[in-house]
């Protein structure tokens, strides 16, 4: 048991159990074990109603990771809502970039290092800032 006494408790974050009775897509075992368990000992598990995680990977599928769990809360408890993304990077681009940049290996003194690694850290930051979009801000239901 997650919970062994009366005290009241919020307990939140990625408890790596995915369950469809808070959202996620699947179920894992240890989702289904946690849900064994709230029932048992009486505790919520509540999820947000969009997905808390957002893969940049397009391999990958937006789930619900995040969770709260509700012990002996004196009142009705509610979802916390999840940030929505903010920004979208194409890694492709990024890669493609940093791939083409030229980076000179012979230096004659420690001046022309830093010189060198300043630079590879602006071209770094520009072809991230190249390959990224902000998205537009979401507005509340």
């Amino acid at each position: 048991m997650i919970f062994d006494d009366s005290t009241p408790t919020i307990l939140a974050g990625d408890f790596n159990a995915k369950h469809t009775t808070w959202g996620s897509r699947v179920i894992s075992p240890a989702g289904r074990q946690l849900l064994q368990d709230s029932e048992q000992h009486g505790y919520e598990v509540i999820g947000p109603d969009t997905p808390s995680h957002i893969p940049t990977d397009p391999r990958f599928i937006a789930d619900v990771l995040d969770v709260v769990l509700c012990y002996q809360l004196p009142y009705l408890s509610h979802m916390i809502l999840a940030h929505p993304p903010t920004h979208r990077t194409d890694w492709s681009a990024f890669r493609s970039t940093l791939e083409e940049l030229h980076i000179d290996k012979s230096f004659s003194c420690l001046e022309e290092v830093d010189t060198a690694a300043q630079r590879l850290t602006e071209e770094v930051k520009a072809a991230y800032s190249a390959a990224t979009i902000r998205l537009p801000a979401q507005t509340s239901r």
